[in-house]
This record gives C-alpha cells, structure tokens and sequence, in this order.
C-alpha cells in the first residue's frame, strides 16, 4: 500500500515537485506533437529522431498512432525516472545525515 500512496505523498510534500511534474506531462505531449508537425513536412532530422522509416507509405491515422505510442512510452520513461530519481536522492540524503 505504501508503495502506491509514496508518489501522490511526494507530490504534495514539495510544491517545486509538483511543478515539476506538470512540465514533464507537458513536455511529453509537446515534444512528439511538434515532431509530428515536422515529420509531416518531410523535415530529415524530425523523422530521424521519431523513427519514421517509411513514412512515404504511412497513412495519416497510421502517424498518428505511431506518435501516440511514442507519446506512451516518453511519459512511462519519464515518469519512472522522475519517481525513482527522487528516492534515490532522497536515499542519498539519508545516507550522508
């Protein structure tokens, strides 16, 4: 139970935390939308970094999916770098005390 209750307590421990959190949830969104835009004007470096391969042949749904899958596992990563980040400082802080 602790486990699930832990990151809605650091959420509400540290206001700047909080903060935090909605730029990432923001960023996430942002980041593969504005690849999006750009990988539909055929920009070479947009479709490089969304791994885009063949995306002459990709319909505009198909796109779509591809960067909501991205969208889905940028946040997933995020967020459990951001959670698992913070209790490793907060460890290290203990550690030194």
């Amino acid at each position: 139970m602790d486990i699930l209750i832990s990151p809605i307590a650091t959420l509400t421990a540290h206001p700047i935390v909080l903060i935090a959190l909605t730029a990432i949830v923001i960023f996430s969104f942002a980041f593969p939308s504005y690849l999006s835009k750009q990988s539909s004007k055929n920009k070479r470096w947009a479709l490089k970094m969304a791994a885009l391969k063949e995306h002459e042949n990709m319909s505009k749904e198909d796109m779509e999916n591809h960067f909501t899958n991205m969208f889905v596992r940028f946040m997933a990563m995020m967020l459990l770098s951001f959670f698992v980040g913070i209790r490793w400082g907060e460890g290290m802080g203990l550690t030194k005390k």
